[in-house]
């Protein structure tokens, strides 16, 4: 089992460094162009939002300020993704955490209407309309639930989710529970070809379970895949499902991994229906 090098940091507050870079770049952008904020009231909003969510759930996202890259964005197949929205097709964010990926998606052009966001807890979607100032504007539909829980809302999508973001959650099981979750993604997802799932998830080129254990972090440890197993992972959830999808990952080097973990990355992945 690998153990997380830094397990202190994902339990104390260490959010309080220099968000300039940040902010300088497309998130800037988004909150002073969408959200309206003032460049000078940015990063004290920003922090105590973050902070905010923290103190709810110890992610590590919220305190290395990672909802401020939009990893959507940096999927190859993002453009073609704003465009399929654009026209009118269905995008699901699974463990949307603030819906970040669904503000940008809108400031770009894309309906708000054409989204779904997911996550299992109800602060932090609160939290994203005061990060993103438009509890007034922003349409898009949320589902605050376990993503395995048979609720009527997300019955109601099966078959009919034509794209699924799904950043920083496929990798919060072990392999059974990466499993079960690759299926109930491809359950929701519209029969029709070219139906995409993309996302980006923590990695390690020394694969195995990454204990988590410390109260607050995960509910219990998670398993780190490299390129080939995630392959692997996806051909079976395909096979056991009965359909067919072509699976493109790419492994990404990150210094921020290797920071928790010596051997770790990140994987960026695109499911294509076949």
């Amino acid at each position: 089992m690998l153990e997380p090098e830094r397990i202190h940091d994902f339990l104390t507050w260490e959010g309080e460094g220099d968000i300039t870079k940040l902010l300088q770049g497309d998130a800037g952008d988004l909150l002073h162009g969408y959200s309206r904020i003032a460049h000078e009231d940015m990063e004290g909003h920003v922090k105590r939002i973050a902070k905010t969510a923290y103190d709810v759930w110890h992610y590590l996202c919220f305190q290395m300020f990672w909802f401020l890259r939009f990893e959507l964005s940096r999927s190859s197949v993002y453009h073609s993704i704003l465009q399929a929205v654009k026209s009118g097709k269905v995008l699901a964010d699974l463990g949307c955490a603030f819906g970040q990926d669904l503000r940008y998606l809108t400031y770009q052009g894309a309906p708000s209407e054409n989204l779904v966001g997911l996550d299992l807890r109800q602060d932090f979607i609160n939290l994203g309309y005061k990060l993103f100032n438009d509890r007034s504007t922003f349409k898009a539909r949320f589902l605050t639930q376990d993503f395995f829980a048979d609720t009527p809302a997300i019955l109601d999508l099966l078959g009919k989710v034509d794209i699924i973001n799904a950043g920083y959650f496929l990798h919060s099981w072990d392999w059974d529970g990466q499993l079960q979750c690759s299926k109930r993604m491809i359950q929701l997802m519209s029969p029709s070809p070219g139906a995409i799932m993309t996302g980006i998830q923590f990695g390690s080129h020394a694969t195995g379970l990454w204990s988590t254990t410390p109260s607050g972090v995960e509910a219990g440890p998670i398993f780190l895949h490299d390129n080939d197993t995630l392959k692997t992972l996806w051909d079976q959830a395909a096979q056991e499902t009965q359909t067919s999808w072509d699976v493109q990952i790419t492994v990404e080097e990150d210094p921020e991994c290797t920071s928790f973990n010596p051997q770790g990355c990140h994987l960026r992945w695109v499911v294509t229906r076949k």
